[in-house]
């Protein structure tokens, strides 16, 4: 069974853990020679997406902040997770019950 322990409820604002960001390329409608093919499209502000563990890689550690996410409707649970005497942070998706 895995253990997890809540503390520091509600949205953080610190910035986010850079390791599990990357860039979400979007082309704005434009081909490689960066022409407009596709109309309407483009503009807005560049997002960034957070890899998520969807297999729940962790056994057991401590949430310690939740994060906005602007890709999602779902916000994040940043864990933190103290095996072989090094810090490993990752993101899963937090539901409230």
């Amino acid at each position: 069974m895995k253990k997890f322990v809540e503390k520091n409820f509600g949205l953080t604002k610190y910035k986010p853990y850079f390791k599990n960001i990357k860039r979400s390329l979007r082309k704005g409608g434009r081909n490689n020679l960066g022409r407009i093919t596709v109309r309407h499209q483009g503009g807005g502000v560049k997002q960034s997406y957070r890899h998520i563990d969807f297999k729940r890689v962790f056994k057991n550690g401590i949430v310690t902040n939740l994060e906005y996410d602007p890709n999602r409707s779902a916000y994040l649970a940043k864990l933190v997770s103290f095996s072989d005497k090094k810090r490993k942070w990752c993101y899963f998706l937090y539901f409230s019950t």
